[in-house]
């Protein structure tokens, strides 16, 4: 039991870290390098790729989620903290560009959110199947 323990522990500090990782306002930070203000263009400005990545950010926050607190976050709880994180993300990158929110924005809370229900989703087909000995068996 101790294993686990630590592994809640381990994966609650990834967490914390991914969290930081979702909030921090990366396009305003590389504004201070030229360098890495062109390579954060370069690869952060196709459309697929910002999709990507914030599809990704929340169907990993919400796997994480869902396994460091099981059944005691579900519904309304999980969704309330997807929008806060997603509002929040939202409101320091329009901060961080001095700006008002447009369609941009309304757009990538809807990503965001399709990127919850993907996460939600891996997350029931993984808790459907338990490991007993090297082979996976449906519960």
């Amino acid at each position: 039991m101790e294993k686990r323990k630590a592994l809640k522990w381990l994966v609650g500090a990834a967490l914390a870290l991914w969290l930081a990782g979702i909030l921090f306002p990366m396009a305003w930070a590389s504004r201070s390098n030229a360098a890495w203000h062109a390579w954060f263009n370069h690869v952060f400005s196709p459309a697929w790729v910002h999709i990507a990545m914030h599809a990704a950010l929340y169907a990993v926050l919400v796997l994480g989620l869902n396994w460091l607190f099981e059944k005691r976050l579900r519904g309304l709880r999980l969704w309330g903290i997807v929008l806060l994180v997603a509002f929040a993300q939202e409101g320091l990158q329009l901060w961080g560009a001095a700006r008002t929110p447009g369609w941009g924005e309304a757009f990538d809370l809807v990503v965001d959110a399709s990127g919850a229900v993907v996460g939600i989703l891996i997350y029931r087909c993984l808790q459907g199947r338990q490991v007993v000995g090297n082979s996976e068996v449906k519960k």
